[in-house]
């Protein structure tokens, strides 16, 4: 990236970094010329960062899509009979734990391909960045423990709502999420809060009423209370994982992000491995090994193993609202995919699918595009105001166009930062791996200045 510098004679000139001790002059240029060239690196950087979020994005809905669907089959399909949802949990856990060993497979196999030399010790320490200079348990358990309970509810529920739901309408209920994620990040992350969005929520809400209300008046089964149920307290308990996940890493590369990954799963097996243990002890939840379907089961965990893995990367990158834009491609795939299984899709749940997407799409848009300065209209249009007018509400302030651009650290900004003496595991995460093929990105936004930085 260009960089300026003063020289003796107190002119401004433009350099580009060769190394860490050389720089090659290009010519003095004047100061809008160097803004110009800084910004084009900036716009360079945050294009490739999009396209990544993209690629995340349709891989994370194919994912999520396919494993849906082979776990509803399991469940569903009367020749199999499996009715352990827990025990589906505990295994999905157990898969989604390996995020890390898979990321260590494919950056071994990159770096074999490239004659690239393998330092496990120095990738291990680099991932080991991403928690902190403060490796202590009770800290350790403060940054993982919040984002693993919530996860934790999420698996099961959701496993619950596949259960008891076609997946097409359990994909139904999952779009809410971005709700109350909006909410919860006005709360606890104080982001700024537009008024009409307000108004879509209870809109993505009122969509969710329809559906369970053309459910429930279908045939007040038992199994439908339970699965809507579990959706919507899955959404609740969604929100509340992306909050904490971005909360206590909110910036790494795709190692970085497949270690905290493991670790919370690691961590969830640990408190969940009791649980269907017990269960089928007191014969509340009993299953036949040799009748469970495999074929579909270990397509699901692995699945869901490699989407934990591409999700948590797209919070990071991204942010919980754009990653949240898979919940509505999820849920037309899904239905897609229902429909030419010849499932029943009723009418009540297509109303409210379309009210919800509808939502969902106005909810995801950046501020800058629906926030309206009422005072300046008015003012426009040569309506006279009262003094009190001239503070505006946070809910109508327009966004600025520094809100939107994505602020970037350098690799060297970072080490001019850092004391003498630094060593890699205190470095700050974006100084860290420039010898590793899939760590030499700097993917962290800043989430309070960036519209898909948003939680």
């Amino acid at each position: 990236m260009p960089q300026q510098k003063t020289t003796a004679e107190g002119r401004t000139e433009i350099f580009i970094v060769k190394s860490d001790t050389n720089l090659v002059p290009v010519r003095p240029v004047r100061k809008s010329e160097q803004e110009a060239a800084v910004l084009h690196a900036n716009q360079k950087q945050s294009t490739r960062e999009w396209i990544i979020a993209l690629m995340l994005l349709f891989a994370h809905v194919a994912l999520t899509t396919g494993g849906a669907q082979m776990s509803n089959m399991a469940f569903t399909d009367p020749k199999f009979k499996f009715r352990a949802p827990f025990l589906f949990v505990l295994f999905k856990t157990g898969f989604r734990s390996l995020a890390f060993p898979i990321y260590l497979l494919v950056n071994t196999v990159v770096k074999l391909a490239r004659g690239r030399p393998l330092d496990y010790r120095r990738t291990w320490k680099r991932c080991l960045a991403v928690c902190g200079e403060d490796l202590r348990f009770r800290v350790l358990l403060v940054k993982f423990l919040p984002a693993t309970i919530f996860n934790l509810v999420v698996q099961i529920t959701y496993t619950l709502g596949i259960q008891n739901l076609t997946a097409s309408l359990a994909s139904a209920l999952t779009p809410p999420a971005v709700a109350t994620s909006y909410i919860m990040a006005f709360l606890f992350l104080h982001n700024r809060i537009i008024a009409m969005k307000i108004l879509f929520v209870l809109v993505a809400f009122a969509g969710v009423a329809v559906i369970a209300e053309g459910e429930l008046r279908a045939g007040f089964e038992q199994s439908t209370v339970i699965g809507i149920f579990s959706m919507l307290l899955s959404d609740v308990c969604l929100s509340s994982y992306q909050l904490c996940f971005k909360k206590s890493f909110p910036k790494g590369d795709l190692g970085q992000v497949s270690f905290a990954v493991s670790g919370m799963y690691v961590l969830m097996l640990i408190i969940y491995l009791p649980v269907p243990i017990i269960l089928n002890l007191t014969g509340v939840e009993t299953y036949d090994i040799t009748l469970i379907p495999y074929p579909f089961l270990v397509g699901s965990w692995s699945c869901s193993a490699v989407s934990a893995l591409v999700y948590g990367y797209g919070i990071v990158v991204a942010g919980g609202f754009f990653m949240g834009l898979s919940d509505l491609l999820i849920l037309a795939s899904n239905s897609g995919i229902d429909v030419l299984r010849n499932l029943p899709i009723p009418t009540s749940q297509i109303i409210g699918t379309v009210i919800i997407s509808c939502a969902f799409l106005i909810l995801i848009l950046p501020d800058r595009y629906i926030s309206v300065d009422i005072r300046q209209r008015l003012e426009r249009w040569g309506v006279p105001l009262p003094a009190w007018t001239w503070s505006r509400p946070r809910f109508f302030q327009r966004t600025k166009a520094t809100d939107s651009q994505v602020t970037l650290a350098s690799r060297e900004e970072s080490r001019e930062s850092m004391p003498r003496g630094a060593s890699n595991a205190s470095l700050p995460i974006s100084a860290i791996g420039e010898e590793d093929i899939l760590e030499n990105q700097d993917l962290h936004l800043n989430a309070k200045t960036s519209e898909i930085g948003k939680i």
